[in-house]
């Protein structure tokens, strides 16, 4: 096709060029010239005819169909999507006036090309940005969810055993007090040794109901937790020392320094009963093996941690879930209810805090206990625990 252009414009010119010639030599040597001249006129003419056509068309193909042709390369470049080289303007006429329309449009798709390559990019940022936001309130829709049924099971299952433990608590003091009373005279009664021995296992398990029931009451958040700046370190310190001798039977060890005076937002009592389950079961997570028992107790910003880590067995992948739901224990018939890690759960959740079980990369398990700051208070931190500091590093 772009052979067919060129020729033809090339013929037509030559062709107009060659006739108007003819044309104009036979008019003039028909009138003036002779029959010899006329062979040699016509000669001299029809070559001059077959120059000047020659030149013209050179002319045409030079200033149109090569301009042309090559804003059509251009434009089958666009066509194709290849926008990287500018048309050029060589000439002010017509076809340069062509030539800087298409460059003008060139420029106009390149730059709305930009526009919406960047216009893209922004919106892809804004559907990540927004992407990651919903996922991140789907997680905190999802962990809300999880919290309020598991508020909702424990609420359940506290007034479940606040009544029953108010029941047994009724029957098991009577026979607590009968059993005492019976030990204190079994002398003058005459009991045989057999006879005071089982009185003395009825009086153990007696005491032992009595203290599930105990948990049980204090699983019922019968007694509401007081707000008020405690001295964490002390009570930390405090709830070590109770398990000092235990921890030295079972060849465990406490490291990790308590920084003194660290205060927050809590209830001297509920969090002296956290620290001691936590204490407890960790201790019960090394009592075959030994080990050492870690104390981190970090302070900055709005928040306490205090970190218990032990060099345990760990919490095993299909446990970990339940780990804070009351009567889960992995611990063999007697030697827990379940309770103690669902009830340190509750007295940190009324207190604004957490409690959160992980494992530690080393092997063992990790509770970490976070509480609100609070503000140095001389009187409150001298009521607590006096004589902390005699606790074992």
């Amino acid at each position: 096709m772009k052979k067919r252009i060129r020729l033809s414009i090339k013929l037509s010119s030559f062709t107009v060029s060659m006739v108007v010639l003819s044309m104009l030599a036979s008019f003039y040597l028909t009138r003036t010239a002779s029959g010899a001249d006329i062979t040699a006129w016509v000669f001299i003419f029809s070559v001059i005819s077959l120059v000047v056509g020659l030149l013209y068309t050179l002319f045409l193909d030079r200033n149109i169909t090569v301009p042309v042709q090559t804003l059509v390369d251009y434009t089958s470049r666009m066509v194709d999507n290849d926008f990287r080289e500018p048309v050029p303007v060589d000439s002010a006429d017509e076809i340069g006036s062509l030539a800087e329309a298409i460059e003008a449009m060139r420029r106009s798709i390149v730059e709305q090309r930009r526009s919406l390559e960047e216009l893209n990019e922004q919106l892809d940022a804004k559907v990540e940005a927004r992407t990651r936001e919903l996922e991140q309130a789907l997680d905190n829709l999802r962990r809300t969810q999880e919290e309020l049924l598991k508020a909702e099971k424990l609420a359940s299952i506290g007034r479940l055993a606040g009544g029953i433990a108010h029941e047994i608590n009724n029957p098991s003091g009577i026979i607590l007090t009968r059993t005492g009373m019976l030990l204190e005279t079994a002398g003058e009664a005459g009991l045989s040794p057999d006879q005071v021995a089982a009185l003395q296992v009825i009086d153990r398990q007696v005491r032992r109901i009595s203290r599930i029931t105990g948990d049980l009451l204090m699983f019922s958040r019968m007694t509401p937790m007081a707000r008020q700046p405690v001295d964490v370190s002390r009570i930390l310190a405090w709830s070590c020392t109770t398990y000092a001798e235990r921890a030295k039977e079972l060849r465990i060890r406490f490291e990790g320094d308590i920084p003194p005076n660290v205060m927050a937002t809590g209830d001297p009592g509920g969090l002296e009963q956290v620290f001691g389950n936590l204490i407890k079961n960790a201790l019960d997570a090394m009592e075959e093996t030994g080990g050492t028992l870690l104390r981190v107790v970090e302070a900055g910003g709005e928040h306490v941690r205090v970190r218990i880590e032990d060099t345990g067995p760990g919490i095993p992948p299909d446990v970990l879930p339940r780990i804070f739901d009351p009567f889960f224990t992995t611990k063999k018939v007697g030697k827990g209810t379940g309770l103690g890690l669902a009830i340190s759960y509750g007295i940190l959740e009324e207190l604004g805090g957490s409690l959160v079980a992980c494992n530690r990369d080393q092997g063992g398990a990790v509770f970490t206990v976070t509480l609100l700051a609070a503000g140095r208070d001389d009187d409150v931190q001298a009521a607590i625990m006096p004589g902390w500091e005699g606790v074992i590093s």
